[in-house]
């Protein structure tokens, strides 16, 4: 598994992309501002927990989206040694499928993510069954990306 440190910045990154807010509008939404923001996704500054936590609130739906649009959104978590972590945020529109870890009581979840040069890869985050079940639940109501390709072709 990943150092916390690493895990808070992509989950920060991965999250503002998958809302499509600007680090501006991101850090609005903790009452933090963009400088901040910059610098707990950059790693520079570690992220304040009790931000870490209302992010989270946030994007699990008990607090509006900026712009009013609802998201449909999973948050990943880590046990982070008894105490839950967010580790990445996967949005439907960049879902890529769910698959089976050769680690026991692991799984895998795939989905479409930007690098910082801007070059588009397939991030793959491995996560605890226990205390994710909300994921696959969640992922399998989803149609990933190749599938929707697959059937978008023509046969």
């Amino acid at each position: 598994m990943q150092n916390l440190t690493t895990s808070s910045q992509h989950f920060l990154r991965s999250a503002r992309e998958a809302l499509n807010l600007t680090t501006t509008q991101a850090a609005a939404l903790v009452h933090a501002s963009r400088r901040s923001w910059e610098r707990w996704e950059s790693g520079v500054q570690r992220v304040p927990e009790a931000t870490l936590e209302l992010f989270l609130e946030k994007l699990q739906g008990r607090a509006p989206a900026p712009d009013g649009v609802p998201r449909d959104l999973v948050v990943v978590l880590l046990d982070a040694g008894g105490w839950t972590q967010p580790l990445d945020v996967v949005g439907r529109e960049n879902f890529v499928h769910l698959s089976e870890s050769p680690t026991p009581g692991c799984a895998r979840i795939h989905s479409l993510a930007v690098s910082p040069t801007g070059r588009p890869y397939v991030h793959t985050t491995e996560f605890e069954v226990r205390i994710n079940g909300h994921v696959i639940e969640k992922a399998n109501t989803w149609t990933g990306l190749v599938a929707q390709l697959n059937a978008e072709s023509p046969a």
